[in-house]
């Protein structure tokens, strides 16, 4: 209820004062089942952005996950050591044409057990307090640029990378050599990155999108609206397209009349500085309208089709 109180409240704080995790139960539990999601769920609360909170019950909690750093330390080094990385893919289309692909974007997930998979919501963010990222997302990489061929069905690749894979300096100087040697006739790779590390990392990620660009790639945004920024720094990043957080879209089922203005508000911004506007997580028919009502470029989300095996 106290936590509920300060989200009605509107709390804000100028900066990054930290960030809240819990867990409800009804049910007995062990202290270790507690910690452990109490520990992905502020974990995952960092990943949204500066004074973000979230709080998990216990039911969410996919059962014989690992249970402490040591145990999750051990799995993603097998994994590492495996490549055992499995990639799915997802459209992102023209809102105006449903049949048009914009992109591919590319999701990760690792296998715990036979028929028992984890999204990368789960496993990253202790991949980066593990500081296994980079090589993850290397992994990731490896795979997605081996995708392509006369018959793919689009001309660009969304990858998610992490902004703390950029000061691994080998996983930079590996990329970029990566880049340079890539067929022209490839699918063009664009790296997206979370709003909140973007405007965290601006000048870094920059400097990055500055170097990929030259190279015929690109930058994208997503979970924007999340961090409530100035969008000031859209300006400064001109990143190729941003991607509305499925937070807003998801409000949109419901007639809300504040997401329908913010939609429609920034779309109107970025349109302006020539960036591409992507809602996420569209899941039915009425949202899809009322997004092609505030003139957005794209959709992406079950409506259209759920992430695939690639």
């Amino acid at each position: 209820a106290d936590f509920t109180r300060l989200a009605a409240e509107n709390v804000g704080f100028p900066e990054n004062v930290g960030n809240v995790g819990g867990v409800h139960y009804h049910q007995a539990a062990s202290l270790g089942q507690l910690l452990s999601l109490a520990d992905r769920t502020v974990s995952g609360a960092a990943s949204q952005g500066p004074n973000s909170w979230a709080i998990a019950p216990l039911s969410s909690e996919p059962q014989g996950l690992p249970q402490g750093e040591q145990e999750w330390r051990q799995i993603l080094d097998r994994v590492l050591d495996s490549k055992e990385i499995d990639i799915f893919s997802q459209p992102a289309v023209e809102s105006g044409n449903l049949k048009q692909n914009m992109h591919l974007e590319i999701f990760a997930r690792i296998t715990l057990a036979p028929g028992r998979m984890l999204s990368a919501g789960l496993f990253i963010p202790l991949a980066e307090r593990l500081r296994r990222v980079s090589a993850i997302d290397r992994i990731v990489l490896e795979k997605a640029l081996q995708l392509g061929g006369a018959n793919f069905p689009a001309d660009e690749l969304a990858v998610n990378i992490s902004s703390s894979s950029l000061t691994d300096e080998s996983f930079v100087a590996w990329l970029f050599a990566a880049l340079k040697d890539r067929p022209k006739a490839a699918p063009r790779i664009v790296f997206e990155f979370a709003e909140f590390n973007a405007i965290q990392e601006l000048g870094k990620i920059k400097d990055f999108a500055k170097e990929v660009k030259a190279l015929g790639h690109a930058v994208g945004l997503d979970h924007v609206g999340q961090s409530f920024a100035n969008f000031g720094y859209l300006k400064s990043l001109q990143p190729k397209y941003i991607k509305i957080d499925r937070a807003f879209t998801n409000e949109l089922k419901g007639g809300d009349s504040d997401s329908h203005f913010f939609i429609g508000a920034l779309a109107g911004v970025a349109h302006s500085l020539d960036i591409l506007v992507i809602a996420e997580g569209v899941e039915e028919k009425g949202q899809y309208r009322t997004l092609c009502d505030l003139n957005i470029d794209g959709i992406q989300g079950y409506y259209v089709e759920k992430p695939m095996p690639v």
